[in-house]
């Protein structure tokens, strides 16, 4: 209807039906933008309609994914799709997948796909979990903590507290990692919601030297594999900050585990933290409940 979304249908139905897409270098393309639409939508969402059309045309499985991204368009209508499927079959098309693993070249995340676990990353004795807090996920601003969700509802929607646990150890976004720093920090008490002996405590370890806190960052995911011979030693550095291994306390007798910073051994921590706080990692203690996750 009217306009939205063709780019998509139209880019996974060469793709998937034995063509391909072409880029002339020598092509110049311009593209202006009106100061007006010189048609009318009639009240209509028309790129939400299209993109949910393509999306059950030729997305199969992972149609799923699209839809917890954009939930509102769950229950929407989109009218019959019976000659599209149709045509499809009559073109003999590739299946979603195939797409992702020829032509995306196997590098598209997943968040359940090939990873050793997902979900929230949760502190008990504080009933933080680990959340982005708005921020931009590539950013390099720091990660951070917040009330808990509601843990019982299913994973049908991306949220800032949605993580996923790579098979390199990675404790994941899309395309974002936590990344330890070396950047020192303070933890800081901001409103009424703090357990304030646990806050003094911190901040007179802090202050006497005894604790040391590094800042956890929200950084690009690092793919060593895929940088030049120039860039590959940086790279793999930066790798190595991403990396956590979730260790256990003690495997007899404590089921608690640790999350614990292949790069420098600190853990991540919630000492003295409360909602809306940067995650922060200091040196592991296997007796502290604020470091079990």
């Amino acid at each position: 209807q009217i306009w939205g979304g063709e780019n998509l249908e139209m880019s996974f139905r060469v793709w998937q039906c034995g063509g391909r897409i072409e880029i002339h270098p020598c092509s110049h393309v311009g593209h202006i933008f009106r100061d007006f639409h010189p048609y009318s939508f009639n009240g209509i969402d028309s790129y939400g309609h299209n993109t949910l059309r393509a999306v059950h045309v030729w997305m199969d499985e992972f149609a799923r994914y699209f839809l917890m991204l954009h939930p509102e368009l769950h229950d929407r209508k989109y009218g019959d799709i019976s000659s599209r499927l149709e045509l499809r079959k009559q073109l003999k098309c590739k299946s979603f997948k195939w797409y992702l693993d020829h032509v995306y070249d196997k590098r598209k995340f997943v968040y359940d796909k090939n990873v050793l676990a997902y979900g929230w990353v949760k502190n008990k004795a504080s009933d933080l979990c680990i959340d982005v807090l708005n921020r931009q996920e590539t950013s390099d601003l720091p990660a951070g903590l917040y009330t808990c969700e509601h843990m019982n509802h299913p994973l049908e929607a991306i949220t800032n507290q949605l993580f996923s646990y790579s098979r390199h150890r990675e404790i994941r976004r899309e395309e974002g990692c936590l990344t330890i720093s070396d950047e020192k920090a303070e933890p800081k008490a901001e409103d009424d919601d703090i357990d304030h002996l646990s806050y003094a405590k911190t901040i007179n370890s802090a202050a006497s030297g005894t604790s040391v806190f590094h800042k956890v960052l929200l950084s690009p995911c690092e793919e060593p594999d895929y940088v030049s011979d120039s860039d590959h030693e940086t790279s793999l550095t930066k790798f190595k900050e991403q990396i956590w291994r979730h260790e256990s306390v003690h495997p007899r007798s404590n089921p608690n585990r640790l999350i614990v910073s292949e790069s420098t051994g600190e853990c991540l921590t919630t000492s003295g933290a409360h909602g809306n706080t940067d995650l922060l990692a200091t040196k592991c203690d296997k007796s502290d409940p604020r470091q079990y996750w």
